[in-house]
């Protein structure tokens, strides 16, 4: 995808139009792929033996906005070699199971409450 800018020239002054490929967006963010695919492979390095196997099967869900970038998964399947599934919400798929997890932590501790 390519996107056509307008803007002022810092070297002239004048009004110019210029394109930025999709390409080069992607390859200038290579390095924050580069930091993700780091990040997962400590994780993963700390995942007991016993959970490895079901990364393997069933590979690692991506969340958030940088799932969205064009090149993103690729990148990441090939520098860790595991599937790369994006959930079905990557924008808010996290903030949704946080409220579902408070929700059920609060319902815990009323029946807590009620119970003493």
């Amino acid at each position: 995808n390519n996107l056509s800018i307008f803007g002022r020239d810092i070297n002239t002054g004048m009004p110019r139009n210029a394109v930025i490929y999709g390409k080069d967006i992607t390859s200038s963010l290579f390095p924050l792929f580069n930091a993700v695919a780091d990040a997962i492979k400590v994780i993963l390095e700390r995942t007991p033996p016993s959970m490895t196997g079901n990364v393997l099967r069933n590979g690692i869900y991506l969340t958030g906005g940088c799932s969205k970038i064009n090149g993103c998964v690729e990148y990441l399947q090939n520098e860790l070699r595991v599937a790369i599934n994006v959930t079905e919400n990557p924008l808010t798929c996290t903030c949704s199971g946080a409220r579902i997890l408070a929700n059920s932590i609060k319902a815990k501790n009323n029946r807590r409450k009620n119970n003493e």
